[in-house]
């Protein structure tokens, strides 16, 4: 499959400028783990219940898509009521507990909610479609970086699209994504390691 080159942004703040190197670290990791794999490959279970690769990348999708929407008015919103950056970002106890609990390795297994899991029937996608989604969504996050360049990301908030009870800094809605992405690559990984991989 072809996927276009890695994106290239100027320079950008702290945190944010840690958070352009988590994304783009994640297109980095993905392009590793799906270029050159074969349909059958992309879309193959080590057993019924676990995910494929395509599964896992399909799944990471259909959570950014929203959590992208929503970071996007956020950033909006803070821009009409001119919340400029300021000082250092603090986060939540319970929004550094989230993020801390989706990292790599999995200490616990965490379901994912109904709106965000692969379609039961769906067991066959295309590894280029799937990835360009994956890459083009990255470089929406990269630019919604840029476009909070100059705000305050520890007081802008975002609603969260699993419940509107449920609201993040923009700045921990940011690391949320990466270190979720981080652990479906994970899975995915293993499933490249899983006996009975196909060779093709």
């Amino acid at each position: 499959m072809t996927i276009g080159e890695p994106h290239t942004t100027p320079a950008l703040v702290a945190p944010l400028d840690e958070y352009l190197r988590q994304f783009q670290a994640l297109e980095n990791d993905a392009r590793q783990l799906a270029t050159g794999l074969s349909h059958r490959q992309f879309n193959w279970s080590p057993e019924a219940g676990r995910w494929s690769i395509a599964e896992c990348l399909v799944h990471l999708n259909a959570v950014a898509r929203p959590y992208g929407d929503a970071m996007s008015k956020s950033i909006e919103g803070g821009r009409h009521r001119a919340r400029a950056a300021g000082g250092s970002v603090r986060y939540s106890w319970l929004e550094r507990w989230m993020i801390r609990s989706l990292e790599p390795p999995p200490k616990r297994r965490l379901p994912a909610p109904a709106m965000f899991r692969p379609a039961a029937t769906a067991s066959d996608h295309s590894a280029t479609e799937v990835m360009d989604e994956f890459v083009g969504l990255k470089h929406h996050f990269i630019e919604l970086l840029i476009a909070a360049n100059d705000l305050d990301i520890g007081r802008i908030k975002i609603t969260s699209p699993v419940s509107r009870l449920i609201r993040l800094r923009l700045g921990a809605a940011f690391a949320f994504i990466a270190s979720h992405e981080r652990r479906h690559l994970w899975q995915a990984r293993q499933v490249r390691t899983s006996a009975g991989f196909p060779d093709s």
